[in-house]
C-alpha cells in the first residue's frame, strides 16, 4: 500500500488540571497474514507547561513522523512483547545454548515479560527502558541487571530486523547503577588444595588437580576429552564444555586455546589414564550413567571434602570451583598461567 501523499498529522490538548499535548497520525503496518492495514496511532508529546504553544507540539510532532514520510519508507509489523516474544523462543532462542536457553527463558518469566509483556513492541523506547532499569536495580545485582537487559537487547535487535517497529535498546543511553566495592576474593591455599586432593578419590582426585593448577572453567574440565591432552608439547586444549551433562560449545569463542600442562600434572594425568576406561565420546571424566558429569556435583564433593577440616562452611559450596580456580590464579599474577609454586603441592 502505498503512502497516500506528506502526512501533516493532528495535535490537540487533553487534560484540565494538568494539560498534555497529544500528536495524532496514520501508519501502515503488516498483518499476521501479510496484509497491509493503515492505523491510527497518538503519542503524548509532552505537557503545556513544557510545550507552551500548538506551533512547538508540532514540531515535536514532526519528528515523530520524520520517517513515516521519508520517500524509503517501508510499512513495519506491530505486535505485543509478549507476542513476538513466542515467535522468537521458537525461531531463534531454540537455537542458543542450553545454559543460555535456561537463562534468557528465567530472565523471561521472572523480570521481561511482567514488565513489558502486554506492551507494543512500537511502544518501547529509552524512557520505558530506564524505567525498567531503575525499578529492576533495586531488586537484583548490577551483574543480573546487565543480563536481563542483554537479554531483552538481544530479542528487541531480532525484533528490528524481522521488521518489526521497534526502538533498540542500547545501554550507552541507559543509565546503569554502578557497582559496589567487590570483597577481595577468598582462595585455597597451596596446602589446602593439597589436602582436597589427598582425601578425593578417583576421578575427582584428578578433576581436583586439574582445577588447581590450570585454572580452567568446572564446565571446560568436565567436557575435557582424552585428545585434548598434548603431552609432547605439555598443553590442555579447551575445545568444548559440559552442562548438566551435554556438551555445548565454550562460554565464549577466547575461552577456545590451550592452557600449559606443568610436569607434575603431566604425571598426574599419565597415572589417571592407566586406569581410564575408553568411552564412546573419549570423554576423560564420565560419571556411572555414562555421561558427563554434572559441575553442581563436583562442587558439592569438593566442599564436602574441605568441609571435614571445619574452616570451610556447607553454605559456600557453590563457591568451590570458583575458589579453587582463584588459587591458581591468585598464585600466578597470569590469568589461567600455572604457578611456579606447583613443586610444593604435593611435596
Amino acid at each position: 500500500m502505498a503512502r497516500r501523499g506528506y502526512q501533516f498529522g493532528r495535535v490537540f490538548l487533553r487534560g484540565k488540571k494538568c494539560p498534555k499535548w497529544i500528536g495524532r497520525w496514520r501508519e501502515d503496518v503488516i498483518q499476521p497474514d501479510g496484509s497491509i492495514r493503515r492505523i491510527e496511532r497518538s503519542a503524548i508529546l509532552g505537557t503545556k507547561e513544557a510545550i507552551p504553544t500548538a506551533r512547538l507540539a508540532r514540531r515535536r510532532l514532526d519528528l515523530i513522523l520524520a520517517n513515516i514520510n521519508s520517500p524509503d519508507y517501508t510499512p513495519g509489523r506491530v505486535a505485543t512483547l509478549a507476542e513476538f516474544c513466542e515467535r522468537w523462543r521458537v525461531q531463534a532462542l531454540s537455537q542458543r545454548k542450553p545454559s543460555t536457553i535456561l537463562a534468557a527463558q528465567a530472565h523471561l518469566r521472572t523480570h521481561i515479560l511482567p514488565r513489558f509483556g502486554g506492551v507494543l513492541l512500537s511502544d518501547l523506547g529509552v524512557e520505558g527502558y530506564q524505567t525498567f532499569v531503575a525499578a529492576l536495580s533495586r531488586r537484583v545485582a548490577r551483574k543480573t541487571l546487565l543480563n536481563v537487559l542483554g537479554t531483552l537487547s538481544t530479542m528487541v535487535k531480532s525484533a528490528r530486523k524481522w521488521g518489526y517497529i521497534c526502538q533498540p535498546l542500547l545501554l550507552s543511553e541507559l543509565v546503569i547503577p554502578g557497582g559496589v566495592e567487590k570483597i577481595a576474593q577468598r582462595f585455597f591455599s597451596a596446602e589446602e588444595v593439597k589436602r582436597i586432593i589427598a582425601e578425593a578419590s578417583e576421578p575427582f582426585a584428578t578433576m581436583f588437580a586439574i582445577l588447581g593448577m590450570t585454572g580452567i572453567r568446572a564446565g571446560e574440565l568436565l567436557g575435557l576429552k582424552v585428545e585434548d591432552l598434548d603431552f609432547e608439547r605439555r598443553l590442555i586444549f579447551i575445545r568444548r564444555s559440559a552442562w548438566r551433562g551435554n556438551l555445548q560449545t565454550t562460554k565464549s569463542k577466547a575461552s577456545k586455546g590451550a592452557l600449559p600442562m606443568p610436569e607434575l600434572l603431566a604425571a598426574i594425568l599419565r597415572r589417571y589414564l592407566e586406569t581410564w576406561r575408553p568411552n564412546a565420546m573419549r570423554l576423560l571424566f564420565l560419571n556411572r550413567r555414562g555421561r558427563a558429569f554434572n559441575a553442581n556435583k563436583v562442587r558439592t564433593l569438593g566442599c564436602t571434602l574441605f568441609w571435614r577440616g571445619s574452616v570451610f562452611r556447607s553454605a559456600d559450596c557453590t563457591l568451590f570451583v570458583t575458589l579453587i580456580r582463584v588459587s591458581c590464579l591468585t598464585w600466578e599474577p597470569t590469568a589461567r598461567t600455572p604457578s611456579a609454586c606447583y613443586a610444593d603441592l604435593f611435596a
